[in-house]
């Protein structure tokens, strides 16, 4: 059900390059991996009894717009990178949730990204290369400037099959990764609250789970702590334990907000020109009315353009795998 490769023929006409362009080649980084369980053979998960028609919508989700627009928003010199998504939507009148694929597209003279970024639910953000989970950037057959990245355990299963479910897992919380300064190189970190306000999960075993605020810009841990105590009503004896929850998760932030800082210091003009310069698309399938969503995943931010024109009425949600869901 998986070609190996994106279809590609030699220029001819824009509507010889539509009609080659195979989306099920492209990763859909993010997505769970009992999405592509047993899915050459049309069959249920079997581990987790379900089935996902994502790979055999009928009618077969539309995507041959992808080229002829690439063709016509990539400029001389600059390379155009795909990756995939997913995200949960409501189509037409079903109360049920259809996954549909997304492709994204970079569009730079800069190199390609080499990351992923793999957020486990309670655990730190870990940073891989792509090749950790059998991916790899490979160049569309006819056309140097096109490439997209390509995961072979989709069609080579056995590894992944062998694996515990907790490395299985990790392909649902992944994330391509790219550098902030790439993505805003005019930001300042000191100013976005993404970057600085953290929301830190506490249980206490008494009153259940709590969230705490904690701004790293302008909050103290041991008096944050007092200070929870104090509002929640907590013991005494919470507030070493808060001090505890909170200093690894604080310490990691600061770190990576200064390391951001370091490379934003080191970046040259000519780099913040390259990346001021750079584009980033989201492709849905042409024969679905979807709603806005420009959102990649939290790495790349939104889009400039979404294609095709979004519908004017909600219909959808992100986030059923991949990009605002698995990954996040």
């Amino acid at each position: 059900f998986f070609s190996s490769c994106l279809l590609f023929c030699l220029p001819q006409s824009p509507s010889h390059l539509m009609a080659a362009f195979d989306w099920k080649s492209v990763y859909l980084v993010g997505t769970e991996w009992y999405v592509y369980e047993e899915q050459p053979e049309g069959r249920p998960s079997i581990k987790h009894k379900c089935y996902h028609k994502i790979f055999d919508q009928q009618p077969p989700w539309d995507f041959d717009h992808v080229l002829q627009t690439l063709s016509e928003q990539t400029p001389e010199g600059a390379n155009c990178y795909l990756f995939g998504g997913s995200e949960g939507h409501l189509l037409g009148a079903s109360i049920e949730p259809v996954l549909v694929p997304f492709v994204a597209a970079l569009i730079t003279t800069a190199a390609a990204p080499t990351t992923f970024g793999i957020q486990h639910k309670d655990k730190d953000e870990e940073l891989v290369p792509l090749a950790a989970l059998g991916c790899e950037w490979k160049p569309v057959e006819g056309h140097s400037a096109l490439h997209y990245l390509h995961c072979r355990h989709v069609k080579e299963t056995a590894e992944i099959d062998g694996c515990s479910e907790e490395e299985q897992a990790k392909y649902g919380y992944t994330n391509l990764f790219i550098e902030p300064e790439k993505m805003e190189p005019d930001a300042d970190p000191e100013k976005d609250d993404d970057r600085n306000i953290l929301y830190i999960a506490y249980s206490t075993g008494q009153t259940g789970a709590m969230q705490i605020e904690f701004d790293i810009r302008t909050d103290k841990v041991q008096a944050k702590a007092k200070e929870t105590v104090e509002e929640e009503e907590l013991s005494a004896e919470d507030v070493d334990k808060i001090v505890e929850t909170l200093s690894g998760p604080v310490e990691a932030a600061k770190k990576k907000k200064e390391a951001e800082k370091e490379r934003r210091a080191a970046q040259t003009d000519a780099e913040k020109a390259t990346w001021r310069a750079a584009k980033k698309l989201k492709f849905y399938p042409q024969n679905e009315s979807l709603p806005a969503s420009l959102f990649i995943n939290r790495f790349f931010g939104k889009a400039q353009t979404q294609y095709p024109a979004p519908a004017p009425a909600f219909g959808g949600f992100g986030g059923f795998g991949a990009f605002g869901g698995g990954g996040g």
